[in-house]
């Protein structure tokens, strides 16, 4: 191999299997939230679509969302631009319609087709100071629900107007919400039973989060999805065919732009999200209303798979709170709780945020820091936590550490840092804080060690220097295998955890690397590495039965 390309394998490695996984698997773009109640069963449904039916509502009320076998595509048009399409869809004719109409958004945004009327733009672009045209345009999609037959998501673009001495920016939203089955773009009242007054119960949602949060025309604003609103006006409630968007969570999106004035956003698109997933009248995401989602026949996708492999994050339906562990004399632990969890798992982190049980306790770290000061004066901080998340049925548990010491001069001030130190475990748990075994999760028989050696291996050969290198890169999962310290599920996979630091994760690669350059071994940061449950093979675990 090229040395150059070893560099880059260090690198690629540092970053995805090192601290950037440090943070806790909370709500990236799409992975968090829960689902709505499922609607009564009908007494004349078919017994086949009613035993379907009733799968979908027992999976949803475990936490499992029910993944669509579709192809999301960002093709790029341009330096900072891209247009979306899908594939997959058995039925072309469908799948061409929403194209279309997915080209027909990208198409207003990249030709400037389109300008979403703020209050006073008219005047800064007539005004002669800056460019009449953009100088620079930014398009993202974002695509927010991919369970069953249905696709949700938004296109978010960005405009710049440059001037002789300054500039400025103008954005909006085109939210789409589809079924995948017939091509029909939803309506915000299909979120709903048709029974359901939507916009009272939205218009009340809304009323009480402002109260909440005391917005009035006093304020200097709240920040919402997109940044910070003020109130300029009385809220009048929203329009029947208000913009919206919806995901996988159980929540909804609702735009607040150029059609909501009494809302003052400036010239950009903001969100109010609401998490619905409580609410029985919420009929839409994923399993919520299975008689509208799980129709009898064939599947409308033209590649059949397992098609549940998503947990939901429970834990995201309330607030967290935050208790205070002792302290010992240079730091301070912290446990975060969920408020609906039993006192088992209450207790279980509790006891985990002691600073006694983190991975380096505090004693440890002064005296390491002690050692690296070398008689010069020295400070240090310390700061630990165990946090929690729930997927589906599981929590997910990460005890995590940092300390640091500075070496500073007599008056307290920072000269350089000596000693830098992080590390987190990982567990996996039931509600009750029973920690679980790969034995919980994997089906009886399964050679785990081999699963999970396939699976790293695969995703280490999606680096691209690796990815002319299978056997190295098998026999670099096989190496980690035997360093696995602990798991947590999140929302699409497993994280694994490795007893090993950034030094003794290279000495691993360079073993069969040799060339591999030690400038990239990144000192002080964990080994980590996700593993999808599509590549682990959902048929080997039990956790989707």
């Amino acid at each position: 191999m090229l040395r150059t390309e070893c560099k880059a394998l260090c690198v690629l490695l540092a970053l995805v299997m090192l601290l950037s996984c440090l943070a806790a698997c909370g709500k990236p773009s799409g992975e968090s939230g829960g689902e709505g109640v499922p609607h009564a069963e009908s007494d004349t449904a078919q017994s086949h679509g009613t035993a379907r039916r009733t799968k979908a509502a027992k999976l949803a009320q475990r936490g499992i969302v029910v993944e669509n076998n579709l192809t999301l595509v960002q093709e790029r048009t341009g330096e900072s631009t891209h247009r979306l399409y899908i594939d997959g869809l058995r039925d072309q004719a469908v799948e061409d319609r929403i194209n279309q109409r997915l080209d027909e958004i990208h198409n207003q945004m990249y030709n400037f087709t389109f300008i979403p009327p703020y209050r006073g733009i008219n005047v800064m672009l007539n005004s002669g100071e800056f460019s009449s045209v953009p100088d620079e345009t930014w398009i993202y999609w974002g695509v927010t629900c991919t369970s069953s037959n249905l696709l949700s998501g938004y296109a978010d673009v960005s405009y710049c107007f440059y001037g002789e001495d300054d500039f400025f920016n103008v954005s909006y939203y085109v939210p789409f919400n589809y079924n995948l089955g017939t091509g029909e773009e939803l309506k915000l009242a299909d979120v709903f039973y048709k029974d359901t007054d939507y916009i009272t119960l939205l218009n009340n949602m809304i009323s009480e989060r402002l109260v909440s949060q005391k917005v009035d025309d006093d304020t200097e604003g709240v920040n919402f999805f997109g940044g910070e609103v003020e109130l300029t006006a009385p809220f009048k409630g929203i329009a029947p065919d208000q913009k919206f968007w919806f995901d996988n969570n159980g929540a909804i999106s609702l735009v607040l732009d150029y059609d909501t004035p009494e809302f003052f956003t400036d010239y950009y698109a903001h969100a109010m999200e609401f998490d619905l997933s409580d609410i029985a009248a919420f009929s839409c995401v994923s399993t919520a209303k299975p008689e509208k989602l799980y129709e009898d026949g064939d599947t409308v996708y033209l590649l059949r798979s397992r098609e549940y492999d998503r947990l939901k994050n429970q834990s995201e339906r309330t607030d967290l709170m935050s208790e205070a562990m002792p302290n010992l004399f240079y730091g301070e632990c912290s446990a975060y709780l969920n408020e609906d969890m039993s006192e088992g798992l209450r207790n279980r982190i509790k006891e985990l945020g002691r600073t006694e049980n983190m991975p380096v306790t505090v004693e440890e770290a002064y005296r390491k820091a002690e050692a690296a000061a070398d008689g010069q004066l020295w400070d240090q901080s310390y700061q630990a936590d165990v946090t929690t998340s729930s997927w589906g049925e599981y929590c997910s548990i990460s005890q995590w550490m940092y300390t640091n010491a500075n070496l500073v001069d007599e008056w307290g001030n920072y000269i350089d840092e000596v000693y830098r130190e992080s590390s987190t475990r990982r567990y996996c748990t039931d509600r009750d804080g029973n920690v679980m075994s790969f034995e919980d999760i994997f089906r009886r028989g399964c050679d785990i060690d081999a699963i999970l050696a396939d699976a790293i291996s695969a995703e280490l050969q999606k680096l691209e220097p690796l990815a002319p290198y299978p056997r190295q890169a098998d026999a670099i999962a096989e190496r980690l295998v035997e360093h696995i310290s602990g798991f947590e599920l999140y929302s699409l996979g497993i994280m694994l955890s490795f007893d090993l630091d950034a030094q003794e994760l290279f000495a691993v690669v360079q073993e069969y690397m040799p060339e591999a350059d030690p400038d990239y071994s990144y000192d002080y940061t964990e080994a980590c590495q996700r593993i999808p449950f599509r590549t682990i093979r959902c048929e080997n675990l039990t956790i989707f039965d």
